[in-house]
């Protein structure tokens, strides 16, 4: 059976959590390489993991050649620049969310891959847990009728990460929407198919980072907080449906944290964490709680997928067009709540 010959680019929390022991389980893959800036890191890495290369820069990693696949898991400034690299070499790529820093990084990604000849996927894990996947079958089925809104929520009351480049827009290209929001949104409009965006209003805050307080995971530097806390938007897509994005790094609200999609179709309306179905039955209101005992295996079984695909060389499940297009919505959001007004894809 071919194997997947497979690198790493980078060693830091979602490599070592993640993608590597993914891998290290796949029987249809063989970890080559890893690579970091870090040499301790990334030799305690390789020791860790059995890879028998360690570089400390992807330049070398991919010079020293034998690879078919990558997963790109540095920074998100450096999304681009190191995904960019190993598609003009021919490599398969699956990098970290969020895909770039802006949509035009996305789409200059998206090209070179066509170009290439090679799969570019993105580590949308939540596309994975069995709530998502059930309601993406039971809106292909159309159990839920026509879904005309929904709403996307990623909200933490005060979880601002105090570690790495969260907290400056430089490094992360944005917040509370950038980071975790998108995890959401990507889910809602996979479920959704991709509707076409007609305008997006939005407004974000910076109410609680630029200010020290408790937080339940460590502290930040309110000095060096760039970023928006929360972002609170609404699309209106040309269909005529609608959705609204809650998205926010620190909120004073009452659970700890929600990570969430909800739809409300024309036969039935859907709430993901927790999987409830609200809809209808024998001419009585009903409600169809479905659980799903056991841990969620979604980063694995994203890294499986993607490995599959640059086996077979096929689509992966989250595919770079989706990413080049989730990175649109997330300019319009951005650029509507600095502009304080509505604004339209291809308008300035």
């Amino acid at each position: 059976m071919k194997r997947l010959r497979v690198g790493v680019i980078g060693a830091g929390n979602v490599a070592t959590t993640a993608h590597l022991p993914a891998y290290a389980k796949l029987d249809c893959v063989d970890l080559v390489a890893v690579c970091d800036s870090s040499r301790d890191r990334v030799q305690a890495a390789a020791r860790n993991f059995g890879v028998p290369h360690a570089y400390t820069s992807w330049d070398e990693l991919i010079r020293a050649g034998g690879l078919d696949a990558v997963s790109v898991c540095v920074g998100n400034k450096l999304h681009a620049p190191a995904t960019l690299a190993a598609l003009e070499a021919g490599i398969h790529v699956l990098c970290e969310k969020p895909p770039a820093l802006t949509a035009q990084e996305a789409r200059t990604m998206e090209e070179a891959a066509e170009r290439n000849g090679v799969i570019l996927a993105y580590g949308f894990h939540w596309r994975f847990t069995p709530e998502a996947e059930y309601a993406k079958a039971a809106a292909l089925r159309g159990e839920l009728g026509r879904v005309y809104s929904g709403r996307v929520q990623a909200l933490r009351r005060r979880g601002i990460p105090g570690w790495g480049g969260f907290t400056d827009k430089a490094a992360s290209g944005g917040g509370a929407l950038m980071d975790i929001g998108v995890h959401m949104l990507d889910l809602a409009m996979h479920i959704l198919g991709w509707p076409e965006p007609a305008s997006v209003s939005a407004a974000s805050y910076a109410e609680l980072g630029t200010r020290a307080g408790p937080g339940l995971m460590g502290s930040w530097d309110p000095g060096r907080f760039s970023v928006e806390d929360s972002l609170f938007g609404f699309i209106r897509f040309a269909d005529g449906s609608s959705l609204s994005v809650d998205t926010a790094y620190a909120l004073n609200m009452g659970p700890k944290s929600v990570m969430n999609v909800e739809l409300y179709g024309s036969q039935a309306g859907l709430s993901l964490y927790p999987l409830r179905v609200y809809g209808e039955s024998g001419g009585q209101l009903s409600d169809l709680c479905l659980p799903f005992p056991g841990e969620p295996r979604g980063h694995a079984e994203c890294v499986e997928d993607f490995a599959r695909a640059a086996l077979s060389w096929s689509p992966a499940r989250s595919t770079a067009r989706e990413g080049t297009a989730l990175m649109e919505l997330v300019d319009l959001l951005y650029r509507s709540a600095e502009l304080g007004q509505p604004v339209e894809p291809g308008r300035p």
